[in-house]
């Protein structure tokens, strides 16, 4: 586990369940990590991918670099303030949206994800949350302003 509670002051860690894990998604659909791990290692597409300097996406050297502090990250901890779904018309299957009140009073926009959707439930304006990403260098630095692609790699969400 990356999320930390001891690092979120005013967070009771018996109050959260962890919705999500990269880790486990991956072990679940192999072929995402090695659709990911392909484009990186395309000479042919110089713009478009993770630079992998830092290990392959999923790889064990990745995982061990998220873990000894190589590759950046990042613990945030929020408030669902609202949900949304988003996408085109027509769209059968819209992606929901969660917007996160920071503890420094600005906003983030997450994706809702969980490995089980029986937790999806979970997610309720209010509650709070606690998200990892991992910060990795893009082929193209232009592609996400400049800066490195934040990847999730783990959601904990507040119970009652």
């Amino acid at each position: 586990m990356f999320l930390n509670f001891n690092l979120s002051a005013n967070f009771d860690p018996g109050k959260f369940k962890l919705v999500y894990q990269l880790e486990r998604y991956l072990q679940e659909h192999p072929d995402d990590m090695r659709d990911v791990q392909l484009l990186t290692l395309n000479d042919e597409k110089p713009y478009a991918g993770l630079k992998g300097v830092q290990g392959l996406y999923g790889s064990d050297e990745w995982w061990t670099n998220i873990r000894n502090g190589v590759i950046p990250s990042e613990q945030v901890t929020a408030q669902i303030s609202d949900i949304f779904a988003v996408g085109f018309p027509g769209d059968n299957n819209p992606a929901t949206e969660l917007q996160l009140l920071l503890t420094d009073g600005s906003y983030k926009l997450l994706t809702m994800k969980a490995n089980d959707p029986k937790d999806f439930k979970l997610f309720k304006i209010g509650c709070q949350i606690m998200t990892f990403h991992a910060f990795n260098e893009l082929k193209n630095p232009s592609s996400y302003f400049g800066k490195p692609y934040p990847i999730l790699i783990e959601i904990a969400v507040s119970v009652d």
